[in-house]
């Protein structure tokens, strides 16, 4: 599991897809295909569950989590909640985003990809970009230390 820390997401080079977007307690956020996206808490307390997974996570306000699975992942409030989500991709980075308010009520989408052909090749593109880069860039050395 993959909690991080405000200083490592400040690190990371991902592209802001929410800013802060509040979560009342009870609602439920829903991702659909986003894997690798970055679920920031800013506020409260929220539990998240992907589909497939046989862990679920709880993040206080401050930590940080990348879904690491594609399929079905909700984001529910367990406190009054702010969130954040980030990309390494600058699009397409989910299919669909919605969010459903406390008691139930209709889904409001946030957000729906019209990704198509073209906007699948661009997110393997990118993909496969940064696996080629994870395997030949130079791993960098701390200052001060003598190998």
């Amino acid at each position: 599991m993959a909690l991080r820390t405000d200083y490592e997401i400040s690190k990371a080079r991902d592209y802001l897809v929410h800013g802060s977007l509040p979560l009342p307690r009870g609602s439920v956020l829903r991702v659909e295909d986003g894997q690798e996206t970055l679920v920031r808490a800013g506020s409260g307390c929220i539990w998240i569950t992907q589909e497939g997974a046989r862990h679920d996570i709880v993040l206080e306000a401050g930590q940080a989590f990348r879904i690491s699975r594609g399929g079905c992942t909700l984001i529910a409030a367990l406190r009054d909640s702010a969130i954040a989500l980030a990309s390494p991709y600058e699009r397409y980075f989910a299919r669909r985003v919605e969010v459903v308010p406390p008691g139930g009520a209709e889904a409001l989408p946030l957000h729906e990809d019209g990704r198509g052909l073209r906007g699948t090749i661009a997110a393997l593109g990118t993909r496969l970009m940064r696996a080629w880069l994870r395997l030949y860039a130079p791993v960098p050395r701390r200052a001060g230390l003598i190998v």
